[in-house]
């Protein structure tokens, strides 16, 4: 009876074992968070600017927008390396904020509605009232 409980807590142990290799092996380096996220805001801005602009200028803008978009990001973007998880942060005017999660290979980040809101908030600061 006592050999049966050893090898279950082999097994058991040997599982998580195994997921914690999988999930090691699987965990998004900082070129993979950035790459998410510049896809997801160049998405929301080039469909910020097709709403605002029309869709002739927001082809046009939408060269200088990528352009832009990698620099903000490869120059605010770090990604702390927990092992079996990535945690990718934007720092902005002083303050840090998560901004994408990856794990088993993939990156999650923001909803490009959630993008577009704090565009639109952005956009207030900067731009004069309509």
């Amino acid at each position: 009876m006592k050999k049966n409980k050893n090898i279950k807590w082999f097994i058991v142990l040997g599982i998580i074992v195994a997921v914690i290799i999988a999930l090691v092996a699987t965990c998004p380096n900082e070129d993979d968070h950035q790459e998410a996220l510049a896809k997801q805001v160049k998405t929301a801005v080039n469909q910020k600017m097709q709403e605002e602009l029309g869709n002739g200028l927001a082809v046009l803008g939408s060269v200088f927008t990528d352009a832009a978009v990698n620099m903000a990001l490869n120059s605010n973007i770090t990604v702390d390396d927990y092992g079996i998880f990535s945690l990718g942060k934007m720092t902005w005017d002083g303050k840090s904020k998560i901004v994408s999660v990856g794990v088993l290979n993939h990156v999650y980040t923001a909803s490009k509605e959630d993008i577009k809101q704090q565009l639109d908030k952005g956009l207030k600061d900067v731009l004069p009232e309509k």
